[in-house]
Parts: structure tokens; C-alpha cells; sequence
């Protein structure tokens, strides 16, 4: 990325770069706000899910960073000497090796954890299998407003092809 951009309502998953930034590059004075955007699965050598370089600064409020990987730092977020990232309410589970690697502001409300639940655990037994599916597929359809939607997985208001799908990513062996 470059300039100023602004991602909202988003997913990045299952990404990869062989350098850095698996989902999210952002280099040269550039400055990315990032609201309500959920990061899962990326991978790269340094940035699994976003790096900055260059005097780079990103802002994320209201983000999940889940389960994404480098290989040498910044298992979510990669941040080098010249930039910086600014983090609030966003939540990190299970990045490998560290959460975030470089300097950052703290906006308040983030959280860390060393592993994640799954959303796609929709009877919550810890495992996503069949007994997910059949929740998913009792449930398919558009969601009633006001009341709560079990199998709607992408927060999308209904359940469908797409929550299938996440479902189907996550399975347990």
C-alpha cells in the first residue's frame, strides 16, 4: 500500500508472502487505517498478517489477528525502525513467534492471547466437526434481526455458502 488507505469490514485469510506483510504490505510514508478487519491464517518471513517499512504507520481499531505466522518476527505485525503502528480494541490469539515485533501506541482495549477459539466451534466442544455442520445447516438462511444467529460465522446476517466454507477451513481431524 501506499498514501493513505482505509480498510473497513474486512477478512484477509490464508495469505502468503515470501518477504513481508502475508496479507498487508504497507511502505513508504504510507498510513493505513484498518477498522473491524479480521486477519486469520497469513503467513510470511516477517509481518505474518501486516508489515510496515519506510516511515509506514498503520492504525487498527475494533481487529482480530488470529493464527497468523513469520518466520523470523512479528508473528501478526512486523513494524521496522522508522515506522510505527497504533492498536486499539484489537484483539491477537495464537500468532507465532510474538504477537508484534517493533513500536507501537497503545489506544487501550487490545487483548492477547496464546491461543484462539474457533467461530466455527458453534456448539463450542472445542473441536469443529459434524456436529458444527448440522448447527450451520439448522440455522442456513438470513437472520432474524434482534436475535441471536448460531452459524453465522462471518457476521454477515445470514448463514450461508461462505460461513459453509469458513467452517469447512477449520475442520478437526
Amino acid at each position: 500500500l501506499g498514501g493513505t488507505s482505509t480498510i473497513i469490514d474486512c477478512s484477509f485469510r490464508n495469505n502468503d508472502s515470501d518477504f513481508s506483510g502475508g496479507a498487508i504490505h504497507n511502505d513508504s510514508n504510507a498510513l493505513v487505517e484498518i477498522q473491524n478487519t479480521v486477519f486469520t491464517l497469513n503467513a510470511s518471513t516477517f509481518g505474518g498478517a501486516i508489515a510496515n517499512r519506510l516511515d509506514a504507520h498503520s492504525v487498527l481499531d475494533g481487529c482480530r489477528l488470529e493464527r497468523n505466522t513469520a518466520f523470523f518476527e512479528g508473528g501478526a505485525i512486523d513494524i521496522d525502525d522508522s515506522s510505527l503502528a497504533s492498536l486499539g480494541g484489537t484483539s491477537f490469539c495464537g500468532s507465532d513467534p510474538n504477537d508484534i515485533d517493533g513500536t507501537w501506541n497503545d489506544l487501550g482495549g487490545n487483548s492477547f492471547a496464546s491461543s484462539c477459539s474457533t467461530p466455527s466451534d458453534l456448539d463450542g466442544d472445542g473441536q469443529v466437526n459434524g456436529s458444527d455442520l448440522l448447527v450451520l445447516l439448522a440455522n442456513w438462511g438470513i437472520c432474524n434481526s434482534g436475535s441471536s444467529c448460531n452459524g453465522d460465522i462471518d457476521s454477515s446476517g445470514e448463514i450461508d455458502g461462505n460461513d459453509l466454507l469458513l467452517l469447512l477451513s477449520d475442520w478437526s481431524t
